[in-house]
């Protein structure tokens, strides 16, 4: 009984330090977009593997109170769902992947996408100028 406690606590260490070891990262093309208001837009963020879930983020700036759900994507599903209050926002749309395509109204804002897996969370900004 011992040993075999011992062997199962040697696999979680083992497996729990080989799996901290590949750490989820994410990257953006640009920090700050500028869009002409009424043009279409697609933000990217890039992960290192692809996440379980991907969480789209609006608020007015970074660390804003009014940060929102703009939308949740299931990778294994393919499919997005919107967040409350976003579903008057005109072809707002995200990809189970990395993208979020919207027409750029008066959305200027932050956005943040999270992308998680059972391990670990990763989560960048871009910050979006409509001129």
């Amino acid at each position: 009984m011992l040993l075999l406690f011992c062997l199962i606590w040697i696999l979680e260490f083992h497996i729990g330090a080989s799996a901290s070891d590949s750490r989820i990262l994410v990257t953006v093309d640009q920090p700050t977009v500028y869009a002409a208001e009424l043009s279409s837009q697609q933000l990217r963020c890039e992960f290192s593997r692809s996440p379980v879930y991907v969480l789209w983020y609006y608020s007015s700036f970074p660390g804003a109170s009014d940060r929102a759900t703009l939308a949740q994507c299931y990778h294994a599903l393919g499919r997005c769902n919107l967040g409350e209050g976003f579903a008057n926002w005109t072809n707002v749309g995200a990809a189970p992947t990395d993208r979020c395509k919207f027409l750029a109204l008066r959305q200027d804002g932050y956005f943040e996408c999270e992308g998680m897996d059972d391990l670990d969370v990763a989560r960048a900004g871009i910050r979006l100028c409509v001129v």
